[in-house]
């Protein structure tokens, strides 16, 4: 199917539908605006962009000799006029779907449906914040006289803008009918590092007795770490692009079979789920959905290190000038959107013999299965020493080494005491501005629990911050102990950091290893030898099912 669609050429939904569309059975074709206001084509989609936010992107996107924005503007006043007016006459006559780029999410949303296409995890950064122009600005009195002079065009943006909401309104009912079930869905929505990864471990471990307190929790698999994704892949495909989206044929499929099972209540489960809030929130409206907030400052370096661990970053930690809620902020502005529910928690356990990260899941509910007291740490974090090893190695090693390095050095780091790699001053400067993005938050969402969230400021305590001698001397011991029992993956970096130049991380393997014929033979065997080694651990696993 093909759908001609009017735009400008600065469209930030049309950049959208180029990027992230998902479906290969709709083709988008854009028309772009030449200065013909004669709009007499038919289109199956106009999107409208509120005035001064279309002249900005034209004025950042074209060539042109003006280099104040408001002389670009003079200049075009007379031609928008003419193009928004074409487009008046078109929207009224009611056969054109009609979106606007200063509503984009609800635009987006709404193409959606109306086509059946998909959208593949959208950045809420292109999704959200509308692109700011550096260049094109406008002082007070100079805005209000632009926008008296494109009263024609604006007149067109505001009846356009009133189609979309009320054609959103038709999306957000026809939804609810659709993908309506009797029985309550609660979906824990993360967001990540905040305690996902023991939750999910939990639930997984005791599925049947979840559904001894009717409440089904569809069982997933876990990694070598005990790590998952949780039920991302009940509610998540990808495509053929490898591309990740909301899939509405599982959620249709999955309330299918809820309504037959005996379980009250569907429980899912994933981190991943708070980067398909949109989704969530339209697709699942009657859902109750439970949001963690951490602080910020335990969430920086805690995340940091999953950086380092999982995902290849190579730059040392640095501190930010400024911390906000980020995660927080995200939902709250995505939810303003759609009228659902949400528990908001807070990730606040300053007494973990009392209090723990399963008990306060627990509180959600009615009735939940007994939260264990004590648990098994999963995804523990590195010590000084292990994360500046990975951090270094991530420039030279592959996937599948730093895959079992990382299991190496979380042996290496469990019993490592807590540490910081922000200095207190830094610590106290950040913390007190986020007691003022607190009382803004509190002003924007007043169903946040304001008791707990000033709890979450003044309890959490940053711990000790390590000298450059204590780094250094964990470095030390890190690779010592690394020598000493994984002999093959030492030689292997020794080789690798060779190669690379990686000078600091070269000499310190010298100091414990000396063959370069076994560093040589290292390099070409490990990669087969930790192959090998994972058909084993699968063949087990297979034989253990059985």
């Amino acid at each position: 199917m093909k759908v001609h669609l009017f735009d400008s050429g600065y469209s930030e939904l049309f950049a959208l539908i180029k990027e992230y569309l998902v479906s290969k059975n709709t083709d988008f074709i854009l028309n772009d605006y030449v200065g013909d206001t004669n709009i007499a084509q038919r289109y199956d989609v106009i999107v409208i962009s509120e005035p001064l936010s279309y002249l900005k992107r034209l004025f950042d996107s074209t060539n042109h000799n003006f280099s104040k924005f408001s002389d670009f503007v003079n200049e075009q006043i007379v031609e928008v006029n003419a193009l928004y007016k074409a487009l008046s006459n078109n929207i009224e006559k009611n056969t054109t779907l009609v979106l606007s780029d200063s509503e984009l999410l609800i635009s987006m949303l709404t193409l959606e449906s109306k086509y059946n296409v998909s959208f593949s995890r959208i950045p809420y950064g292109k999704l959200l914040n509308s692109r700011v122009s550096t260049r094109a600005q406008l002082s007070g009195s100079e805005k209000a006289k632009i926008i008296e002079e494109l009263k024609d065009a604006y007149e067109t943006y505001e009846k356009a803008k009133r189609i979309v909401l009320r054609n959103w309104d038709n999306v957000v009912h026809e939804t609810r009918n659709k993908f309506k079930t009797n029985k309550d869905v609660i979906i824990h929505v993360g967001p990540p590092k905040t305690g996902t990864s023991a939750i999910q471990g939990w639930l997984n471990e005791h599925v049947e007795k979840l559904s001894c307190k009717k409440i089904h929790y569809p069982k997933h698999s876990t990694d070598r770490n005990g790590i998952s994704s949780g039920n991302f892949s009940s509610l998540i495909s990808k495509s053929s692009d490898k591309l990740f989206y909301f899939d509405r044929d599982k959620l249709f499929d999955l309330i299918e079979e809820l309504e037959k099972r005996r379980e009250l209540t569907l429980l899912l489960s994933s981190e991943h789920f708070y980067y398909y809030l949109p989704w969530l929130f339209l697709y699942c409206q009657n859902a109750k959905f439970i949001f963690y907030v951490r602080h910020p400052l335990s969430v920086l370096e805690s995340g940091y290190n999953q950086q380092v661990k999982r995902h290849r970053k190579t730059e040392k930690f640095t501190v930010p000038d400024r911390v906000k809620f980020t995660h927080l902020e995200t939902l709250l502005a995505v939810a303003a959107k759609f009228n659902v529910e949400i528990v908001y928690r807070f990730y606040d356990f300053s007494t973990p013999i009392d209090n723990n990260i399963f008990k306060d899941f627990s509180s959600c509910f009615e009735s939940f299965i007994e939260a264990p007291r004590e648990f098994k740490k999963v995804n523990t974090k590195f010590s000084p020493g292990s994360l500046e090893l990975m951090r270094l190695s991530n420039c030279i090693a592959s996937d599948l080494v730093l895959e079992e390095l990382d299991l190496i050095l979380q042996g290496i780091s469990e019993s490592y005491a807590d540490f910081s790699l922000m200095s207190k001053s830094d610590f106290i400067n950040l913390n007190d501005s986020l007691e003022r993005e607190k009382e803004r938050l509190i002003s924007i969402a007043p169903e946040l629990d304001e008791k707990r969230f000033t709890q979450l400021l003044t309890s959490y305590r940053n711990a000790e911050t390590l000298s450059s001698d204590a780094i250094n001397e964990d470095f030390a011991y890190v690779i010592g102990g690394l020598c000493r029992d994984y002999k093959l993956i030492a030689y292997y970096l020794y080789y690798q950091s060779y190669r690379h130049q990686k000078i600091e991380l070269y000499e310190s393997l010298k100091k414990n290893l000396v063959s370069k014929v076994v560093a040589f033979l290292a390099f070409h065997s490990l990669p087969i030898m930790i192959r090998i080694k994972k058909v084993v651990q699968r063949l087990r696993s297979a034989k253990l099912r059985l």
